[in-house]
C-alpha cells in the first residue's frame, strides 16, 4: 500500500528534509565526494565524464531514500545504489530531454525555459521510487506539479541562494573580488573547494524535498496527514 503524506509548504517541507538528512550522514558523505568532483572537474578534463552519471546515481539514491523515510524504513544503501544504476539510463535520458527543453524554452523567450524545468523536476524520483519509463515519468511530473510550481520554486531559489552565499564566501577567503578578473581555473578550484561542505549538505537537502513532494502528489493529489509517518524512527 502507497502511504499518504501530510502536505506541508516549502520551509516546512526542507525542515522534514534536513531532519532526513541528520539521520543520514551516508548521503553527506556521497555527496561531498560527488560535488568533489564536480569542482575538480575544472582543471581535470577526465572527470567530466564522471560528474554527470555520478549526479545522477546521488539524486536517485537521495530519492529512494525518502521513500523509505515515509514508510519508517531504514534503506540500505547498497540496495538503493543498485537499483539507481539499473536505472542510469532512463535517468540519463530524462535528464538530457529536460535539458534540451530547457535551453530550448530559454532560447524563446527565458520564462518557458524555466518552466518546463520546474514542471518536469519531480521526473527522476517518478522513474526510481516507482520505477516508471522515460514517457511516463516525465508525463508524471508534469501532471503532479500542478499547484505546486510556487513551492518547488520556492526551494530551488531558498537553496541555490544558500549554495550561492557559500560560494561567495569562498571567493572572499581566497582573496576577494579586487582581483576576480585574473583568477585562474585553480583559483575557482579553491572557491569550490571552500564552499564543498555546505554543497554537501544542500544538494541532499534540496533533492529530498523534491523526493518529498512527489510523495505528496503520487496518489490521488490531496492527501492527508499519517500522524507522523513523515519522520523517520529513532
Amino acid at each position: 500500500m502507497v502511504p499518504t503524506v501530510e502536505r506541508k509548504n516549502a520551509t516546512a517541507t526542507l525542515g522534514t528534509a534536513a531532519g532526513w538528512l541528520r539521520a543520514a550522514p551516508a548521503l553527506i558523505g556521497i555527496s561531498l565526494v560527488v560535488n568533489a568532483v564536480s569542482t575538480v572537474s575544472q582543471v581535470i578534463s577526465w572527470s567530466n565524464l564522471l560528474t554527470f552519471p555520478l549526479s545522477l546515481v546521488l539524486a536517485g539514491v537521495i530519492h529512494l531514500y525518502a521513500a523509505e523515510m515515509v514508510t519508517n524504513h531504514r534503506p540500505s544503501l547498497n540496495e538503493s545504489i543498485r537499483s539507481v544504476l539499473t536505472r542510469l539510463p532512463h535517468l540519463f535520458v530524462i535528464a538530457l530531454l529536460i535539458g534540451i527543453g530547457t535551453v530550448f524554452g530559454l532560447f524563446l523567450l527565458v520564462i518557458p525555459g524555466f518552466y518546463f524545468l520546474l514542471k518536469l523536476s519531480l521526473a527522476p524520483a517518478a522513474c526510481v521510487i516507482d520505477q516508471r519509463g522515460i514517457g511516463a515519468s516525465m508525463q508524471t511530473s508534469w501532471d503532479l506539479t500542478e499547484g505546486d510550481l510556487g513551492k518547488i520554486l520556492a526551494i530551488q531559489l531558498i537553496t541555490g541562494m544558500i549554495t550561492i552565499a557559500a560560494y561567495l564566501f569562498g571567493l572572499v577567503a581566497v582573496g576577494g573580488f579586487e582581483s576576480l578578473p585574473q583568477y585562474s581555473q585553480m583559483t575557482l578550484v579553491w572557491v569550490g573547494l571552500v564552499a564543498l561542505p555546505v554543497q554537501a549538505v544542500i544538494t541532499p537537502i534540496a533533492q529530498l524535498s523534491l523526493a518529498r513532494i512527489y510523495l505528496e502528489n503520487r496518489d490521488t493529489g490531496d492527501v492527508t496527514d499519517t500522524d507522523g509517518a513523515d519522520e523517520p524512527s529513532p
